[in-house]
Order: structure tokens, then sequence, then C-alpha cells
């Protein structure tokens, strides 16, 4: 047998479990903004849930929250970066006279797309994982189980 808590009594923590995870879920719509509400949450209930089987839902969720936080902004970062200095120069050669005759090729737009999309593809996992791993959490803390 595993050596996972399990005294859930005297608490409210499935409730406070599945509170986090659904304020993660609905973090997607609302832009993370309902998902600082689950984290904040998470934090402030972490003491109290210390010793019963939603401690680790809550560091789960924390953890969840801060690794999708940084994968994010830099997967995002890196992907608005490279878009918009690769637009800037498409669009401004655009309208000033190059000093020798130059063709936009494809190196020039299969750079720009190909960082950003990769970057993109990043994002996309992200997303996904966050997603995955919450629901995982949500179904968990209704079965009153360990993460």
């Amino acid at each position: 047998m595993s050596s996972n808590p399990v005294h859930t009594s005297g608490t409210n923590g499935n409730k406070i479990a599945i509170l986090i995870w659904l304020l993660y879920l609905c973090g997607i719509i609302s832009f993370g903004l309902s998902a600082v509400a689950g984290v904040t949450i998470a934090y402030v209930q972490r003491n109290r849930l210390s010793g019963t089987v939603f401690e680790q839902h809550v560091t789960s969720a924390i953890r969840t929250f801060w690794i999708g936080l940084v994968g994010s902004l830099a997967f995002g970062a890196v992907s608005a970066f490279n878009f918009f200095l690769g637009a800037e120069e498409f669009f401004f050669s655009q309208f000033m006279p190059p000093e020798e005759p130059k063709q936009l090729g494809y190196t020039d737009l299969g750079q720009l797309f190909s960082v950003s999309g990769l970057a993109l593809l990043g994002l996309f996992a992200i997303v996904i994982w966050y997603v995955c791993r919450s629901l995982r959490g949500l179904i968990r803390a209704c079965q009153k189980q360990p993460i």
C-alpha cells in the first residue's frame, strides 16, 4: 500500500479541491484570471488541508499553475517576438526602397513562420497539458482520491 494521507474528516477539502480545479479549467476561457483566483485559494488553504488526501491536490494545483504560467509566457514571448520582428521587417521593407533590389523569398517568410509556428505549437502543448492535468485533478477530487 502507498503512504498517501487518507484523513478527510473535519475539512471541506473535497469542495475546496473541486473549486480550485474548476477555477483552473475556467482559466482557459478567462485568460488565466480565474486560475489566479484558484492558485490564491490553494495557497490560503494549503495549511488547513495538511495531512489530508487533498493536500496533494493543493500542491499539484500550485505546481500546475506555475509550470503553466512559465511555459505559456516563454512560448508566447518567443512567438510574439519572432512574429513582430519578422512582421516589422516584412511590412517596412514593402515601403522602404531597398538599396539593391531584393525580393522577399521563401526563406524570410519561412523563418518567420517556422519559429512562430514552433512556438505556437509549444504553447498549444502547454494548454493541452494544463487542461489534462486539471481534468485529472478534478476527477480525482470528485472521487476523494489523492493525485
